[in-house]
């Protein structure tokens, strides 16, 4: 009986190692590089929406239903599970991104939120444009920043200066870590945009131009 439960006890030990394994492959965070973005406030702050590659998601933290701003179709999302406030409207011309500026998600204290970003491709290059601010008097002077949960972190940004933060990275998995901290422990964020900004290998790109080619020749033919 000894012989044949050593076994498996091994294949229960080879599965359980397996399973971290998997659990800790699913829960990634990729190095993030990080720049500022645009400031997104007054008159035209909505054209701050940074708009190349192809758009996965935009979530919008705080506001009940979908808003369009400049065909991008923010999905009420509450990534930070805390609790929604009125921040401060941006002052732009655009209705949809006044109300989603102004209601914000916050959590309690300094965080890593270990799968922020889903539905990841690995090996796909992605770019978040972050929005978060308060610019209300009792708050707007604090201070945040994000990271990738690796040590890599963003420029520091005031919150009453709608600033936005980009991060650009190379998934290995599914998913993406995001760190959130802030003076106080109470870091926020209103809003966010994930697009996919992966160059085409150089085969594809040469096939792609030789069938814009192709195709203006036809034009010109016909």
């Amino acid at each position: 009986m000894l012989t044949s439960a050593a076994p498996a006890s091994r294949s229960f030990a080879v599965a359980f190692v397996a399973t971290l394994l998997a659990a800790a492959a699913a829960a990634s965070a990729a190095p993030i590089s990080w720049q500022l973005g645009p400031t997104f406030n007054g008159p035209n702050g909505f054209q701050a929406i940074q708009t190349n590659g192809t758009l996965v998601e935009a979530g919008n933290l705080g506001s009940e239903a979908p808003l369009m701003v400049s065909g991008i179709n923010f999905v009420p999302v509450d990534k930070l599970n805390q609790g929604f406030f009125g921040s401060g409207s941006p002052g732009t011309s655009n209705a949809n991104w006044n109300t989603i500026i102004d209601s914000t998600d916050w959590h309690g204290t300094n965080v890593v939120l270990p799968n922020f970003f889903t539905g990841l491709i690995p090996g796909n290059t992605y770019q978040a444009q972050l929005f978060a601010s308060d610019s209300r008097t009792c708050c707007g002077f604090r201070t945040q920043f994000f990271s990738d949960g690796l040590g890599n972190n963003s420029p520091t940004i005031t919150q009453n200066t709608f600033t936005s933060v980009i991060g650009t990275f190379t998934a290995d998995a599914a998913t993406q870590a995001l760190g959130l901290t802030a003076f106080q422990n109470n870091p926020i964020l209103n809003a966010y945009v994930l697009r996919d900004v992966t160059m085409p290998e150089p085969a594809s790109a040469a096939l792609l131009a030789l069938a814009s080619v192709a195709l203006l020749r036809r034009r010109r033919a016909a």
